[in-house]
């Protein structure tokens, strides 16, 4: 049997430097890719954004707060959606209330003046629930009376009854 060294006929000092090229390579390729995490980490840095002060975060809401009501009267959200949040402000409930009889007083006929009756009673009950907060000069045993009547009408939505309802409830319990 012959004797076949791995080593070729090199000399030890030529294996050791033949393996330190090896090594050197693989060096290489591991700085490559250090470098390339490197880079995608960065990428991944630069493409967000500063994250906020945390001093301004706690201020933002008491400096924005009416201005954040003010700009969802231009956000398009729906009449419904607003009468159903508790945050709205009053004033906004206001502002639906007015719009209301605002549609009431062009209503073409007894079906319109119906439909914004019902929108101006729901600004009032959403205001009477959410705030404790009276936007209307009618007496209360009317108030409870409009709220009562409302809420047993068959066309109105569900969660409107259920608002005229909670707000006849509430009514009768004011002084």
């Amino acid at each position: 049997m012959k004797d076949e060294s791995i080593s070729a006929g090199l000399t030890s000092d030529q294996l050791a430097r033949l393996w330190s090229i090896g090594a050197d390579g693989d060096q290489e390729h591991d700085a490559a890719d250090a470098d390339q995490t490197r880079r995608d980490l960065l990428l991944d840095h630069l493409a967000r954004s500063l994250p906020p002060d945390q001093a301004l975060l706690e201020l933002l809401p008491e400096m924005l707060g009416r201005l954040s009501q003010q700009l969802r009267l231009f956000s398009g959200e729906s009449l419904h959606a607003l009468l159903a949040d508790p945050r709205v402000d009053v004033w906004v409930l206001e502002r639906i209330k007015d719009h209301a009889k605002e549609l009431g007083t062009a209503a073409q006929n007894e079906m319109e003046r119906e439909v914004a009756l019902a929108l101006y009673f729901a600004a009032i009950a959403a205001a009477l629930l959410h705030h404790r907060a009276k936007i209307s000069q009618h007496p209360e045993p009317q108030l409870e009376e409009s709220f009562r009547t409302l809420s047993r009408r068959p066309w109105i939505p569900a969660d409107l009854r259920q608002l005229f309802t909670a707000a006849a409830a509430r009514s009768s319990k004011q002084p």
